[in-house]
């Protein structure tokens, strides 16, 4: 690209980043509201929406040692609130060890809310979230780091608004197995 097509081409981007001054005769411009104020369109990400802000707490059964070990869990908007950021650590008092890092989005192309997340020891949990009964269902399978499937169903329930349940199920020979029910209880 020639320097002259460059330049016009930096002063054009340039030109849309930076606002032209208004005249004394033209009208105010009207307010725009900060940033938190503003509310997107309706995404289909929005029924995921209370699970966003503050810190989420649920207390594990205690090990056989009696250590009470909680998962805390933050969810996050991305930027542009096309996606949901989420990030899990586990507990024991006020020490803290990774447990998965993740995002849910929605994609174009299979009309469902999807999701990613990868755990600490490099497992690869996949799958796909629809409203039913209620709740949400997640649907998805975890890839091991030897490359071993493994296929769960999740439902996740509000309970009030400052609570939520995670049931987790193991698909095995076309059955669903509990595994584990939590209550995550926002913390602030």
């Amino acid at each position: 690209m020639n320097a002259k097509i460059r330049g016009f081409t930096l002063a054009s981007i340039l030109s849309l980043l930076i606002a032209a001054p208004g005249r004394a005769d033209d009208p105010p411009a009207p307010q725009k509201a900060s940033t938190a104020e503003t509310s997107p369109a309706a995404s289909p990400l929005d029924l995921l929406a209370f699970l966003v802000g503050g810190e989420w707490e649920a207390k594990l059964p205690a090990q056989s040692d009696g250590k009470q070990v909680s998962i805390l869990a933050h969810f996050t908007w991305v930027n542009n609130r096309r996606a949901i950021r989420i990030s899990n650590v586990y507990a024991l008092g006020v020490k803290t060890a990774p447990y998965i890092e993740g995002m849910y989005v929605w994609h174009p192309q299979k009309r469902a809310i999807v999701f990613w997340y990868v755990d600490s020891q490099g497992g690869l949990y996949e799958g796909t979230v629809k409203p039913e009964n209620g709740g949400l269902l997640h649907e998805f399978q975890m890839t091991d780091p030897k490359g071993e499937v493994t296929e769960f169903s999740a439902r996740q329930t509000q309970d009030g608004t400052n609570a939520w349940i995670n049931e987790i199920f193991l698909r095995k020979d076309g059955k669903l197995e509990p595994e584990i029910k939590v209550r995550y209880e926002k913390k602030n």
